[in-house]
């Protein structure tokens, strides 16, 4: 049925990483972009390094860059 040969599974096995890496690069770039998606990014990248909610709480009352 999934009957891959070693070079097809070579490929996805050695382009996983990169496709990790631009859904990453997407996500961050939205909650740089979207303020609405700024903590939940924030709390996913948190998340994924392992840090403590409470640095996020404070980083979620920045405002936005648009000048006055």
């Amino acid at each position: 049925m999934f009957a891959f040969d070693i070079a097809r599974w070579f490929t996805v096995v050695l382009l996983t990483p990169v496709w990790w890496s631009m859904a990453l690069l997407l996500i961050a770039l939205l909650g740089d972009l979207v303020p609405a998606w700024r903590g939940p990014v924030l709390r996913l990248f948190d998340r994924l390094e392992g840090k403590h909610p409470e640095s996020t709480r404070r980083i979620n009352h920045v405002p936005d860059r648009r000048a006055a």
